[in-house]
């Protein structure tokens, strides 16, 4: 399983499309913007989060918004952040998606055998080390309009030239 949650005493920046701290025990979380509430797919629970409560996902629990409105589309740039404690580095752990569910109509950020991944929805690169499971990470992935970095406890880990062609779709976090 993956946690994700977000530091409650913060607010969203200029520029965000939303803020999710995910340490409400209901089936419905809104963001801070107040612009989209996420749902709960499969059964979600809350467990201990990094600043407090947070959502447990486990890739056959997670929470989306289907249409999400805002997020920025085609190759404008963007980020995508979350504090995550992996619970095992197995297989693939979502952390953050949304587009269309189609070669390069999306964007992804998860962790591959605990290694931070990124791509497009169809082609994906991992960099750095394995996180450590049991301990909270902060993992970001930047796109500048040319090139996906990512990052991992605020150090670059690399990065890749990617074409985004970002179309408006679903956003899922934890899948």
């Amino acid at each position: 399983g993956l946690s994700v949650t977000g530091p409650s005493p913060f607010s969203a920046g200029g520029g965000a499309a939303g803020l999710w701290h995910l340490d409400e025990p209901s089936a419905n979380w809104a963001d801070a913007l107040g612009t989209n509430t996420l749902v709960a797919a499969g059964s979600p629970s809350v467990g201990a989060g990094r600043f407090g409560p947070g959502l447990l996902l486990d890739g056959s629990s997670y929470v989306e918004k289907n249409p999400f409105s805002g997020l920025p589309l085609g190759a404008a740039p963007r980020t995508l952040e979350a504090w995550v404690n992996q619970a095992s580095t197995t297989g693939v752990q979502g952390v953050a998606y949304y587009g269309l569910g189609t070669c390069a109509g999306g964007l992804t950020l998860a962790l591959s055998s605990g290694v931070v991944m990124g791509g497009d929805g169809c082609t994906f690169f991992t960099a750095g080390p394995v996180l450590s499971t049991g301990t909270w990470h902060h993992v970001a992935l930047t796109y500048d309009g040319t090139n996906i970095r990512l990052f991992a406890d605020g150090a670059s880990l690399g990065s890749s030239a990617y074409g985004l062609v970002t179309a408006g779709g679903a956003l899922r976090l934890g899948q």
